[in-house]
């Protein structure tokens, strides 16, 4: 018996040997680390070991039916002397101490909210996971010093089940001696939360008190960050016109308008930033019906009170036709296209000469229940207004006003030298990278020590493509009029040309030709130039492939370089004899001249 009890003696003061070993420090120091740094001492693993039995670990949880169950609540529970089974989680520092298990065995689809208070432990977290924490994904976790804590609007599902909730600390302290753990069904989200709350401001009655602050976080776009979002909109008839603002607001708000497709909204009407008093007005010219969603956000995290007010405007009874366009434009035709009128039955459409009214001078007309059509028996190179009307008579939409192309040219030599100081008639320009045009210039880019060339060839003008940057050339092309070359046997081009570097930055230049409108462009051969051209330089091609639909297009690469200068363009029929050749000719010809005159004294 003696011995008994002393073998019972030195068990108990190894073991609390062993236990001040694992608990590190004493109670003050303990402390002081939580206040300074958080703790640090980590509890060893339990290896299933736990002694308090059912909640150990993943083998022996304890068991919660939800929704049977709700509401649940484990009072005055405690993790200490269940091991620490668990220590490579989601919880990160807070999974180090010794922890408890619960099982969720959901049977229906429900949402909750999920709270922890650990009454005078801190350090403490809780996680809600898919499997058992050490391999399933944590839906959500929460670890912090304070002493209550909670997951909520945690979503569950019965295809999911089952879920596993564990209880933990960041040691010191090494457990929780009493804690109370209480499950409840989340409350519905507030109205205008999400888009399955979203608000219907036909049913509300304007001015609408409302607030973000209560909200969640749905959408980022529109520079919302990670601020509360409060979501409404408005079914807009076709034709119909919606007009919301905010009238007041406690924070910096961030607004956006949007519709199309699903909740949010695939296209943005407007993007405003704290627009107090500010209007998002919309006319839905879709031709169906559209629901327009407006969404209240902050910026960065703000959030705070707001008065949205609203105006809706009903479609008209004859509603007029809107989108009115033109393209596909030839010599002597070209296509009317609008967009379509909710409930109209046909449209009337006219083509005037340009600066006429609607109906005066009308040289093509007619009444279509399609909403597009062509206009033709038009006049090459001449500039129309085109009216549409919704034949209820919802009064005509335009003018829009287009110009025929250009008949091919079949005069030549056609020479060009851009004195008029504007785009040539029946000329084009054909932005291909970036929106810089040419422009009629005296000389190159008028840098601060003047440009290069000085001054055009020949006049006061010369075409001119200059981009100040070398980051993003511009590349754009300017295109002659349409040549008819189909008679021709040698037709040519000649022009003069420079493209002075700027230091080091250099513009380039490009001939190319098609043999039809809707044909592909094809480099002249030989027609490439990528170097410094500092002064003017003369150009001879023959055009190849000739057509009676030809076009000629000189394409500038704008780098920051002085610009690329052109002047003095010739299109003809016979190529012209360069100066180069004539002098020989007139060499030839004085030669011959002189030895018949000699020839002719040595016999006299």
């Amino acid at each position: 018996m003696k011995r008994f009890l002393l073998l019972l003696m030195v068990t108990l003061v190894s073991g609390g040997f062993l236990i001040a070993q694992n608990s590190g420090l004493d109670k003050d120091k303990e402390q002081a680390i939580q206040n300074l740094h958080g703790p640090t001492v980590v509890v060893p693993p339990g290896g299933g070991m736990g002694g308090l039995g059912v909640g150990d670990n993943c083998s022996d949880p304890i068991v919660i039916t939800l929704p049977a169950d709700l509401p649940y609540s484990d009072l005055s529970q405690t993790n200490c002397g269940r091991g620490n089974d668990y220590s490579n989680t989601c919880l990160s520092s807070y999974d180090g101490g010794e922890d408890i298990i619960y099982r969720l065995d959901v049977t229906a689809d429900i949402t909750v909210d999920i709270s922890l208070d650990s009454k005078s432990t801190t350090w403490t977290g809780i996680l809600i996971a898919d499997d058992c924490p050490d391999v399933g994904t944590c839906l959500a976790h929460v670890g912090n010093a304070a002493s209550t804590k909670s997951m909520n609007g945690v979503a569950l599902t019965a295809a999911g089940s089952p879920y596993y909730i564990m209880v933990d600390t960041w040691p010191t302290p090494n457990c929780i001696p009493d804690f109370d753990l209480n499950i409840t069904a989340a409350a519905p989200p507030p109205p205008g939360d999400n888009c399955a709350t979203a608000i219907d401001l036909s049913a509300e009655t304007s001015p609408y008190d409302g607030s973000t602050s209560s909200m969640n976080n749905d959408f980022s776009f529109c520079g919302m960050g990670s601020s509360n979002d409060f979501i409404c909109y408005y079914d807009v008839e076709p034709n119909a016109t919606i007009d919301i603002w905010m009238s007041s607001d406690t924070y910096d708000s961030k607004h956006s308008m949007r519709y199309g497709g699903s909740c949010p909204g695939s296209t943005e009407i407007d993007c405003v930033d704290d627009p107090d008093d500010g209007h998002i007005t919309w006319t839905n010219t879709t031709g169906s019906l559209e629901r327009v969603w407006y969404i209240v956000a902050g910026y960065s995290s703000y959030s705070g009170d707001f008065v949205l007010e609203w105006n809706y405007t009903a479609p008209p009874a004859c509603p007029s036709v809107t989108g009115l366009d033109v393209d596909n434009i030839s010599t002597t035709t070209a296509r009317l296209a609008w967009n379509p009128v909710s409930g109209a039955v046909g449209y009337d459409w006219e083509v005037v000469p340009a600066g006429s009214p609607q109906g005066t001078g009308v040289v093509a007309s007619g009444n279509v229940s399609d909403t597009t059509v062509v206009a033709s028996g038009l006049t090459a190179s001449t500039d129309y207004d085109v009216y549409v009307q919704n034949d209820c008579g919802s009064g005509y939409t335009g003018p829009v006003t287009f110009t025929t192309a250009c008949s091919a040219a079949t005069t030549f030599p056609i020479v060009e030298g851009f004195e008029g100081g504007v785009l040539p008639g029946c000329w084009s320009i054909e932005n291909v990278t970036g929106s810089e045009d040419w422009t009629f210039e005296d000389g190159g880019h008028q840098g601060y020590y003047g440009g290069y060339p000085a001054h055009a060839y020949k006049g006061s003008f010369n075409a001119l493509l200059y981009h100040p940057s070398s980051f993003s050339p511009a590349v754009t092309r300017l295109v002659s009029p349409p040549l008819d070359l189909s008679g021709a046997t040698t037709p040519y081009l000649t022009f003069y040309h420079a493209q002075a570097s700027w230091y080091g930055d250099q513009d380039e230049l490009r001939v190319y030709y098609k043999t039809s409108l809707g044909g592909t462009w094809t480099l002249l051969p030989g027609a490439e130039w990528t170097g410094d051209i500092p002064d003017w330089q003369s150009e001879v091609f023959m055009l190849p492939n000739p057509s009676g639909d030809y076009y000629i297009a000189f394409e500038a690469t704008g780098a920051y370089g002085y610009g690329v200068a052109l002047d003095n363009v010739q299109i003809g029929y016979a190529a012209p004899v360069p100066l180069s050749d004539w002098a020989i000719y007139i060499g030839i010809f004085f030669i011959l001249t002189f030895l018949v005159i000699g020839y002719k004294r040595k016999f006299a």
